[in-house]
C-alpha cells in the first residue's frame, strides 16, 4: 500500500504541475528552481529533506535555493539576505573595472539596491568547472534594482535611448528598473525638471533646462511633443467660429441667390409688337424656380441651421470642462 502524502507533499506537488502547466503558455519563472543549480552541499540538503517540509520556505520559512555570490570589493560594504542585497560603495554598474570607481573619482558615492540577481538564469554552481559562481551587477538580467549614484553615466549603464533630454554623463541619477514600476502617491505625484535648484550637483550652474520624454519601447525615433490642452482648445474652438462664419456666409449667398432666382423666374421680355412685355415661361421656367425655392427653403436652410447646432454641441462636448468628452485631463496637467 502506498504512503499517503503529508500536507506538503501534496502542496509542493500540486505547485509543480501547475507551473509545469503555466510554463507551457507563459513566460513565468519556476516555483521551484532545479536543483542542478544548487551547490553540492545544498544538494544534498535537499536531498535528504526531500520527505520533509523544512527548508522548503513554506510560511516564509527558511529555503534552499540557488544563492551566487556576489564580487565584493574593499571599498564596498554588502548587506545581504538570501537573494536580496543592499551595497555600499562607489559607481560600479558591472565589474570591479567598470564605472567612475574604477576610475578613482571622488564624488561618485553609490547605494546599489537589487533582488533577483541574474533573473532567471541564477545558479551558483558551475558543473564543467566544479566550482561555485561569483558573479557582477547585471544591469540587463538582474530582476529588479534602484541604483543611486552620485556620478555615474545612467542612459549608458542601462542602455536608454538618448530621447529629447539627452544622456546624463558623469552626473547624480537614480534609476529604478523592474518588470513593473508603480509610483503612488495618496495626495498626488508631481514629476519636475530643475525644480528650485540653480545649480546642480557638481556645483554647475544650470543655465537652462530640459523636459520630460516619456518614450514607450526605449525607441525615439518618433519622439513628438505633447500637445497642451488649452492651447488645444482655444484653438479648436476658433476653428468652431471660422466654419460657423462660413456657415453664415452661405446663408448669405442663399439669401441673395434667392432673390436672384425669383428675378429671373418671373423676368419677361418686350415684344417687337408696340414694346409690350411677354408673359413669364410658364411651362419651365416657373416650375423650375418655383422647385428650387422649395428645395432651398426644406432643406438647404434647413441644414445649414442644423449644422450650427451640431457645431454647438460638438463645442460643448469636446471644448469646455463641462463637456462629457472634454478632451483635456481634468486630474493630469503638463507645461
Amino acid at each position: 500500500m502506498a504512503k499517503e502524502k503529508n500536507i506538503f507533499e501534496q502542496i509542493r506537488d500540486n505547485v509543480e504541475d501547475l507551473t509545469k502547466s503555466m510554463e507551457q503558455i507563459t513566460c513565468l519563472d519556476p516555483a521551484v528552481d532545479h536543483i542542478k543549480k544548487l551547490a553540492p552541499a545544498k544538494k544534498r540538503i535537499v536531498r535528504r529533506a526531500a520527505d520533509s517540509p523544512k527548508k522548503k520556505g513554506i510560511y516564509n520559512s527558511s529555503l534552499i535555493e540557488a544563492a551566487p555570490t556576489r564580487i565584493t570589493t574593499e571599498a564596498e560594504k554588502e548587506i545581504r539576505e538570501g537573494n536580496s542585497w543592499i551595497t555600499l560603495g562607489r559607481d560600479r554598474p558591472s565589474g570591479v573595472k567598470t564605472g567612475y570607481g574604477a576610475l578613482g573619482h571622488h564624488r561618485a558615492a553609490t547605494i546599489d539596491i537589487c533582488v533577483g540577481p541574474q533573473g532567471r538564469e541564477i545558479t551558483e554552481w558551475d558543473d564543467k568547472e566544479r566550482e561555485k559562481i561569483s558573479i557582477n551587477p547585471d544591469f540587463g538580467k538582474d530582476s529588479a534594482r534602484i541604483y543611486i549614484s552620485a556620478k555615474t553615466d545612467v542612459d549608458t549603464n542601462f542602455n536608454l535611448a538618448p530621447g529629447q533630454v539627452g544622456n546624463a554623463e558623469a552626473k547624480s541619477a537614480i534609476a529604478i528598473k523592474a518588470d513593473g514600476i508603480r509610483i503612488i502617491g495618496r495626495e498626488g505625484v508631481k514629476i519636475i525638471t530643475r525644480g528650485g535648484d540653480t545649480t546642480n550637483s557638481r556645483g554647475c550652474k544650470m543655465s537652462s533646462f530640459t523636459g520630460i520624454d516619456l518614450i514607450a519601447g526605449n525607441d525615439d525615433t518618433d519622439l513628438q511633443p505633447l500637445v497642451k490642452g488649452h492651447d488645444l482648445t482655444q484653438a479648436l474652438k476658433q476653428m468652431a467660429e471660422l466654419v460657423d462664419a462660413l456657415n453664415g456666409i452661405l446663408v448669405g449667398f442663399m439669401n441673395s441667390q434667392m432673390k436672384y432666382n425669383q428675378s429671373i423666374m418671373m423676368h419677361h421680355h418686350y415684344s417687337p409688337f408696340f414694346g409690350a412685355p411677354t408673359t413669364p415661361a410658364l411651362d419651365t421656367l416657373m416650375p423650375d424656380g418655383m422647385q428650387t425655392i422649395l428645395d432651398q427653403l426644406s432643406t438647404s436652410f434647413t441644414d445649414a441651421a442644423l449644422h450650427k447646432l451640431n457645431l454647438s454641441g460638438w463645442k460643448i462636448n469636446y471644448c469646455e470642462p463641462a463637456g462629457s468628452l472634454y478632451i483635456n485631463s481634468r486630474l493630469n496637467n503638463t507645461n
